[in-house]
């Protein structure tokens, strides 16, 4: 969810079991989707604005380095396993 405090600038965690926020994440301008990795430790997030998409370690609930995509990340699918 995005903060109100900075919208679109980060990522608010919420818990399911008490229904509360938690401190907000930072990511880039344009924060609009977000994905569960496979076994629930990561989130990936898109940030259009920025062209950029975060890694969050939720353990930690720290963004990792950005990777750029040019022309912004419009989507975005995670899956467990890629056939070749």
């Amino acid at each position: 969810a995005p903060s109100s405090t900075s919208p679109k600038s980060n990522v608010v965690p919420i818990s399911l079991a008490t229904e509360h926020t938690g401190t907000p994440i930072a990511v880039g301008a344009g924060a609009q989707d977000i994905a569960i990795a496979p076994g629930g430790k990561t989130a990936w997030v898109t940030c259009l604005t920025a062209n950029m998409l975060y890694r969050i370690d939720l353990a930690t609930r720290r963004a990792g380095a950005p990777i750029r995509v040019p022309g912004g990340p419009f989507a975005l699918a995670v899956v467990d396993e890629v056939e070749s």
